[in-house]
Formats: structure tokens, C-alpha cells, sequence
């Protein structure tokens, strides 16, 4: 009987021991995994404090960031002069914005399109105005 309980204890023994060393293992490979993520992490923020300052860099007070825009009116009318007249006031006209603004907006966006409910109201006259980015510049100032 004695016998019986000591191959039965060596079996418990052998059982937790075994165990533990698969704990131990599973512990130390997330340590690894932990310490490669805090390698990469490091590593991303080191790209993004550069990427951060190249953009700092870029955004200095010399340069300027022109829109140019194209406004024209048009009217629903079935009188052809209205319509030469609408192409012929067709203005563009050059606009220095923020660095943020020149970054939302891309050529061929349209800025407006809006019906003009005042004419309509007034006038009985339908138009609208149209507005859109034909160009974008980033201009570099030189003072001498």
C-alpha cells in the first residue's frame, strides 16, 4: 500500500511539475512577444517624431499655399444671351489659405453650387453660383 502512495504521489508530482514548466514557457513567450511589441512601438514613434518634424519643416512661414478659384453664375433661362453673358463674367480668381484648407480641397472640387433663392424670390429669375478650385500652388516667398 505504501507503494501505491508513493507511485501515486510521484505521479501528482510529476503532473505539477510538468505544468508549471508549460506555464513557465507560455510566461516567457509572452514576455518575448511583450518585449518585441515595445520594440516596434518605440520604433513607430521614432518615425513619427521625424515624419512630424520634416512636416514642422515643410510648413515653415516662407512658403504660402494658393487656391485659385473659378466663379461663375448661371442662369435657366432659354434666352441665349443670358448664357454668353454667364460665360463671358466667368472670373478666376488667385486666394492664399491656410496650410489646413489647401490640404482639404482638390482641384475640381466645387467650393458652392447654391441656387440664388434671392433672385428667385425677388427677380423670378433662376441661377445659381458656381465655384470651384481650378489650381493649387504652393508658393515659396523670397524677401531680398
Amino acid at each position: 500500500m505504501k507503494r501505491f502512495w508513493a507511485l501515486f504521489l510521484a505521479f501528482v508530482m510529476c503532473l505539477t511539475f510538468a505544468g508549471c514548466s508549460s506555464d513557465e514557457f507560455e510566461r516567457d513567450q509572452l514576455q518575448a512577444e511583450i518585449e518585441d511589441l515595445q520594440e516596434q512601438k518605440e520604433s513607430l514613434e521614432t518615425q513619427i517624431s521625424d515624419l512630424q518634424a520634416k512636416w514642422d519643416d515643410m510648413l515653415t512661414d516662407d512658403i504660402s499655399y494658393v487656391i485659385e478659384l473659378e466663379i461663375s453664375q448661371t442662369h435657366l433661362t432659354l434666352d441665349l444671351d443670358e448664357y454668353l453673358k454667364d460665360a463671358a463674367n466667368k472670373i478666376t480668381i488667385p486666394i492664399e489659405v491656410s496650410k489646413k484648407y489647401y490640404y482639404s480641397v482638390d482641384v475640381g472640387d466645387v467650393i458652392n453650387d447654391d441656387l440664388r433663392v434671392e433672385s428667385l424670390l425677388f427677380k423670378g429669375s433662376f441661377g445659381s453660383w458656381h465655384v470651384e478650385v481650378t489650381d493649387k500652388q504652393i508658393v515659396e516667398n523670397t524677401e531680398d
